[in-house]
């Protein structure tokens, strides 16, 4: 007789519901998750000695129809995608038809629902994956999912559960991020009878934020609104003052699914620079919203992580989103900008990142000629340079420039000053390529931006002809 035999139905399904039935913390997720694919607005999570007794999570969406209860329980039975182009474009949080089954095979399931058309509800009762009983019953529009005894049936997973304070810990961790990802929706979360989260849903994410955090955080944070092609970034960030100790107080979403990313974790960061101190981390809430078909969630059956088309442009339109929220907090000028620079292509944002650093610009031989400000004596004889001193200044770095990137001659047009809120008053000059797109025949050029006593000017140049 050969040793390879075929798993048994139930065998089979207690693995399979190992993948996504790692602990009560997980069941949460998948069932708020079936909550908001019914168009709930409410949705309340109640848990016992950490999940392990009970979960209930009742909302009232759209509800299961009575022919459609028998599926519920039934392994890649679901009503998110038909075909297999559908998985290009995955609009909802659940799409495997998995959740349901495999909770069912580890545990006691209770699942009461009525839909807005019928007049009585249906109740589901199963055990072990077996379904016990299916009944009519007379219950309000929505649905309410019971997990009970959790791994009943599954010793060696029971025995690896931490303590029910460890599990309702990580319930309200994942709670905290479903109210974050929704700020549409009112959620309401008990644990042992004690209210532990109350969400609005307000549809405000700051009022969300505060639900989970506490009011106090409303004056901590910077807000985020950062479009670049389409990428659209939003949300808020912590103040640079503002830190923690450990990466565990950072929430990101795509298309409104919380999400691990280690790329975006990495551009956070990276955004923030020389801002933190070592061994801090900042706060951040950030919504991505992109084209479905440029994300890929069916990358494991906990959809935690993701798999992005361009990885790169996802990359620097969270540099760029970061960086320009803390430019709007400490420079308004900077953010003035930054503002005018959003619409630009990944290659531009890539092309400025080759500049050469100062470091690999070789020592320049400047013409004995140019006017150079001598180092003053005192703070009384220094003086700010002229505008014709700083043209011709400007004409020199714009040569020197374009000979760096084998450019050919430009020249200099005439400035132009520019309003803000609030100018520097001390002198600061900034440079900055870019494709200039104001004329229909202008060719890549550059921008200088001039600060002094109080006025910014902008420069331009181009090409000469």
């Amino acid at each position: 007789m050969g040793k390879i035999q075929v798993l048994s139905e139930q065998i089979a399904n207690r693995i399979a519901a190992g993948e996504v039935v790692e602990r009560p913390a997980s069941i949460v997720k998948e069932l708020v998750e079936n909550s908001l694919d019914a168009k709930a607005s409410a949705i309340t999570v109640s848990i016992l000695d950490g999940g392990i007794r009970e979960i209930r999570v009742t909302d009232n969406g759209e509800g299961i129809a009575e022919e459609d209860m028998p599926l519920t329980i039934l392994k890649h039975a679901t009503s998110k995608i038909y075909k297999l182009q559908d998985l290009d474009r995955i609009y909802s949080m659940g799409f495997r038809g998995e959740a349901l089954a495999s909770i069912a095979a580890v545990s006691m399931l209770s699942i009461k629902s009525r839909v807005r058309e019928s007049e009585a509800g249906t109740e589901l009762c199963a055990k072990g994956g077996k379904i016990e009983h299916i009944r009519q019953a007379g219950l309000p529009e929505g649905t309410s999912v019971i997990v009970e005894n959790l791994f009943y049936n599954t010793p060696a997973r029971l025995k690896f559960l931490k303590k029910p304070g460890s599990e309702a810990a990580a319930i309200s961790d994942i709670v905290s991020r479903l109210i974050l990802a929704r700020p549409d929706i009112s959620l309401r979360y008990t644990a042992n009878g004690k209210s532990i989260y109350h969400s609005p849903g307000s549809g405000e994410l700051l009022d969300a934020i505060c639900a989970v955090n506490g009011q106090q955080m409303r004056s901590q944070l910077i807000p985020v609104d950062y479009q670049i092609n389409q990428i659209h970034v939003s949300g808020y960030i912590g103040a640079p003052d503002f830190t923690y100790k450990t990466q565990k107080n950072g929430s990101l979403f795509i298309n409104q699914r919380y999400i691990r990313s280690d790329v975006i974790q990495t551009a956070i960061l990276r955004a923030y620079g020389e801002r933190l101190l070592r061994g801090s981390f900042p706060f951040y809430t950030l919504h991505l919203n992109m084209d479905l078909s440029d994300v890929d969630v069916n990358v494991h059956p906990n959809k935690l992580t993701v798999h992005f088309s361009d990885e790169n442009a996802v990359e620097y339109a969270v540099i760029n989103a970061v960086s320009d929220a803390l430019a709007k907090q400490h420079s308004p000028i900077v953010s003035q900008f930054q503002s005018s620079e959003r619409n630009v292509s990944y290659e531009q944002l890539k092309m400025a990142e080759e500049l050469p650093k100062p470091e690999e610009v070789p020592n320049l031989e400047f013409d004995s000629n140019f006017p150079v400000q001598e180092k003053p004596s005192s703070e009384e004889d220094w003086r700010m340079p002229s505008d014709s001193e700083l043209e011709e200044g400007i004409e020199e770095i714009l040569r020197l420039t374009a000979e760096q990137q084998n450019k050919g001659p430009f020249e200099i047009n005439a400035p132009s000053e520019i309003s803000v809120a609030a100018p520097p008053k001390d002198f600061s000059l900034a440079l900055e390529h870019a494709d200039q797109k104001h004329t229909e025949n202008q060719p890549d050029g550059w921008f200088f931006y001039f600060a002094s006593s109080g006025v910014l000017r902008r420069y331009t140049s181009v090409a000469r002809q």
